[in-house]
């Protein structure tokens, strides 16, 4: 048989159907030049607007709707629905060439494949320099899979996720893990007899993760699933891992920041460990109905789990909204995932009081982001008129700091950035409130405890200039090696757009886990601009090395830095010798424990410090609830 004959192109749009107006022309343009032209399934949702309203329309073209949520599902369901005796499976936001179905059919077609990999790179399209960035390290990773691919045969069964073929008869009924469709469903055809081939000539352009905090959450998900794989062949995925890391270090020859994204690698490799370890002993704890604190946390699958391929993240889809609520089949047995808690429940057992806000607020994501990047981005952490009284607060504390008011034009700041301190003190009720907000106290206190307090309150304001701002850790007057944990840790509100060319803050990624301060330059190359909207808070860990760009537009950047510290260090500001008790009453108990009121050192007098060492025994507890710390 022709296997030309009878190819249906399988289109999984599970979030991506934005992009169909682009990229789906493309994809009808491969399967019209072959020669028996093969019928397009693209599977949607069928709540997706495009049942109603395709966004194209042509004589192959067909639309499935799909209730499951899930890339496996959709193919499932596109499958039923196809005639084709053949699938060529692609991915909704790819760029094909236009003989790209034809290069990966070749090899079925002479009838010495029966699943044929495409080859992955990069659709360019970056604008900013983190995109840049990510998109050398995903050029990087597409390269060593394309070398290893061509030499390795025997690994072929990691397909990409971006373009293959297979016959209907190994595309399986089950999948053995979520997370890794692809390489499941290429697992499940060589454990059924499959011939595998590649097809380097089969190009689709996938682009790159734009920020580092997509990139983070698409190389976690995959990682979570690779070792999930392992666990039930871990012969086979320890075996890949081993032969494929020699290719990376080719590819990766010539990139200058290697380094940076191997260690981000090594770090989401544990998180996913640890994630996956943890699930297990749930798992157990609901087969033998017994509490899960009581289950012993040791996980049969540890031998094997580190053996996920480096890079591999890239080739995998980002992960929808519709797979983080839903349940995961794992080795067979069905287990509750909910949602947007993979990055936040590997990191330790969390007390109840820190874990309960995390949760109520909706912020385990941006606690997975400070576990592994070292910050975190609140958008939308201030309203317009918030933002509008803090600017007003700034510029006149600023303006009488200077003794002339301060020009929003910036000609009163060429060249300089001007600090302006105590504004707790200083600017009132806006910066009471500012020091108790309700998204960035509760991660503070993940990272420093419940006992944290105020270290200062600084504004900055910056005018166009050259003069850019050095890479630094905020953890000061502690010898290296630092803590892993913070001692210190910073909210930055953007009361003015963060871009690059306004001067934005610069961070490097994962740094927080050096665990010592940059030495002599260190960083400067690695360090990538943080944009943020107005009214975004950035929250960051004392060990994260960061710096900022020049400003080199007109106008002027407002910051606000909120700086917090373990009770036991000494504040930068004594807001407690300078507030009032009017200021005191009208704010809750916490605003008083972040000023030091409550610190339990300092007595000066045997009264006193009966009063502080009761303190001492009442909150003991909080003293030590700190859930920032890594695993």
């Amino acid at each position: 048989m022709n296997v030309l004959s009878s190819v249906s192109v399988l289109v999984p749009a599970r979030n991506e159907e934005g992009t169909l107006p682009t990229t789906l022309p493309t994809i009808l343009r491969a399967a019209s030049v072959l020669p028996e032209p093969a019928e397009v399934v693209v599977i949607a949702p069928s709540s997706s607007p495009v049942h109603t309203n395709p966004p194209l329309r042509h004589p192959v073209l067909r639309w499935v709707p799909t209730i499951e949520p899930g890339k496996f599902s959709a193919l499932q369901a596109g499958a039923a629905a196809a005639d084709g005796d053949v699938f060529v499976l692609v991915d909704a936001d790819v760029m094909v060439d236009q003989d790209a179905f034809t290069q990966l059919l070749a090899p079925m077609t002479s009838d010495r494949a029966d699943v044929v990999a495409g080859r992955i790179d990069v659709l360019r399209r970056a604008r900013t320099r983190v995109h840049r960035v990510l998109e050398r390290w995903s050029s990087v990773s597409m390269t060593a899979w394309d070398l290893f691919r061509q030499a390795e045969p025997q690994f072929r069964w990691a397909l990409p996720g971006a373009i293959y073929a297979l016959k209907r008869e190994f595309l399986p009924r089950h999948l053995l893990v979520p997370l890794v469709d692809d390489a499941s469903i290429g697992m499940h055809a060589a454990t059924n007899g499959a011939v595998f081939g590649y097809a380097p000539d089969a190009v689709a352009r996938t682009p790159a993760p734009a920020t580092y905090a997509q990139w983070t959450r698409q190389k976690f998900r995959s990682r979570r699933g690779w070792a999930a794989l392992a666990q039930l062949h871990g012969d086979d995925v320890a075996a890949l891992e081993r032969a494929f890391r020699r290719y990376l270090t080719i590819a990766a020859a010539d990139e200058p920041m290697s380094w940076l994204m191997h260690t981000q690698d090594q770090v989401h490799r544990a998180a996913a460990r640890a994630s996956l370890c943890r699930q297990t002993v749930l798992n157990r704890g609901v087969e033998t109905g017994k509490n899960r604190r009581t289950v012993a946390p040791s996980c049969p699958a540890r031998r094997h789990i580190d053996h996920a391929p480096d890079g591999l993240d890239v080739e995998e889809p980002a992960m929808t909204p519709s797979e983080t609520d839903t349940a995961a089949t794992v080795a067979g047995k069905d287990t509750v995932r909910p949602a947007n808690q993979d990055g936040f429940r590997y990191i330790s057992d969390h007390l109840t009081d820190i874990d309960t806000v995390i949760r109520e607020n909706g912020l385990e994501r941006h606690v997975y982001d400070l576990e592994t990047a070292g910050y975190t981005i609140i958008e939308n952490a201030l309203t317009a008129p918030e933002v509008q009284a803090l600017t007003t607060a700034l510029l006149t504390a600023a303006g009488e700091d200077d003794g002339q008011p301060v020009d929003a034009l910036g000609a009163t700041h060429e060249d300089r950035t001007q600090e302006v301190m105590l504004l707790l003190a200083r600017g009132g009720r806006p910066f009471e409130q500012l020091v108790l907000h309700p998204v960035a106290l509760p991660l503070i206190t993940y990272l420093l405890g419940a006992s944290c307090t105020i270290s200062s309150v600084t504004g900055y304001v910056k005018g166009r200039g050259d003069t850019a701002l050095g890479v630094h850790s905020d953890t000061a007057y502690v010898p290296d090696p630092l803590p892993p944990y913070a001692q210190l840790a910073n909210v930055n509100y953007c009361l003015t757009d963060y871009t690059e060319a306004d001067g934005c803050l610069t961070i490097v990624p994962g740094s927080h886990r050096y665990c010592h301060r940059p030495r002599g330059g260190d960083g400067a190359r690695e360090a990538v601009p943080i944009e943020a909207r107005a009214g975004s808070a950035i929250v960051f860990h004392g060990n994260t090395w960061h710096g900022a760009e020049p400003r080199r537009n007109s106008g002027l950047r407002l910051t606000l830095s909120t700086l917090y510290c373990r009770m036991y260090m000494r504040p930068q500001e004594h807001y407690e010798n300078i507030l009032g008790s009017d200021v005191l009453d009208r704010n809750p108990v916490r605003f008083r424990e972040l000023i030091g009121i409550d610190v339990p050192t300092g007595w000066q007098s045997p009264t006193d410090a009966q009063r502080i060492v009761g303190l001492r025994k009442k909150n003991a507890g909080r003293y030590y609830r700190t859930r920032g710390q890594h695993a």
